[in-house]
């Protein structure tokens, strides 16, 4: 499987270099294909290269490896719901 991890500009969208932190996006050979009857939200979530855009903040080091370091926005949406609190997220989520 394949999986492409890129940083970009969270105001350009232009890619960022090694330890500068930006928006992660990602695109592997798995995901949707976007919302069924729905561009717009299709446009919003993945951008012109088919990257999927995470709302996550972090960077990558000259080792490759990735670091978490936030979010764009402290909203997570999750079944209808607009969740603030990760941990709530966490304890409203079914363990499989």
């Amino acid at each position: 499987m394949s999986l492409y991890v890129q940083i970009v500009d969270t105001s350009t969208g232009a890619s960022l270099g090694p330890n500068e932190v930006g928006e992660i996006r990602i695109r592997h050979q798995y995901q949707m294909a976007g919302y069924l009857g729905d561009p717009k939200a299709t446009a919003e979530t993945f951008d012109e290269d088919r990257f999927f855009k995470t709302g996550d903040l972090g960077y990558i080091t000259q080792d490759q490896v990735l670091y978490l370091t936030g979010r764009i926005k402290a909203l997570i949406k999750f079944r209808n719901m607009q969740v603030r609190n990760v941990r709530k997220l966490c304890a409203i989520m079914p363990i499989f």
